[in-house]
């Protein structure tokens, strides 16, 4: 019978092994887009290459996780499936909203490639959908499995996408300019907009 401790350890690296590698890759990306856009359609296969070295290690590190959680009542690992469920809410609107090829970021390396803002969808509320959603997923981690190092985990995601966001509406801006200014000035980064009803006359 599986223990709860055995539970934690295989949720820990299977969570971990789904977040934490999309913030080194995208830097990975992001970073000397310029230089990819030179390389070309060429480059796809270093991109994959290291993404799977990233999971792979990910993996390996599996035996680093049968130290000693913290402590805390069971009802906070319960806790830790809410953010969960709005992490897989907001992949879905955001797997709808955008293509696979976008989301690889093929599109944006691709030389001379053609593109268009997107604002429908999930983007039309909030410009970074899936950074949302891959920190909630390391916030889930935390809460799921109570180790510290997965809380390490979960700073150095935060970090790795703040430097990602900067380079990609940095990106974003070169790119399109005005349009993506007025775009920026009226859709939030990360949490929803509030309207408020119209009072009545």
């Amino acid at each position: 019978m599986l223990s709860l401790d055995s539970i934690r350890s295989f949720a820990g690296t299977f969570l971990l092994a789904l977040y934490l590698p999309v913030p080194f890759y995208m830097v990975w990306i992001h970073a000397p887009h310029t230089f990819w856009k030179r390389v070309g359609p060429v480059s796809y296969a270093l991109h994959w290459v290291f993404y799977i070295a990233m999971v792979v290690a990910v993996i390996r590190l599996y035996d680093m996780w049968r130290w000693r959680a913290w402590e805390w009542p069971v009802v906070v690992t319960w806790v830790g499936l809410f953010p969960l469920a709005v992490a897989a809410w907001l992949a879905w609107r955001t797997y709808t909203t955008i293509n696979l090829r976008t989301l690889l970021t093929f599109r944006q390396i691709r030389p001379n490639g053609e593109r268009r803002l997107i604002r429908e969808g999930i983007l039309g509320t909030i410009r970074h959908p899936r950074y949302v959603m891959f920190t909630l997923l390391a916030l889930a981690n935390v809460t799921v499995t109570g180790y510290p190092l997965v809380l390490a985990s979960l700073v150095v995601t935060v970090a790795l996408f703040a430097v990602v966001i900067h380079l990609e509406e940095s990106e974003l801006r070169e790119y399109f300019g005005e349009e993506f200014e007025a775009y920026r000035r009226s859709v939030p980064a990360f949490f929803p907009r509030i309207k408020a009803h119209d009072e009545a006359a």
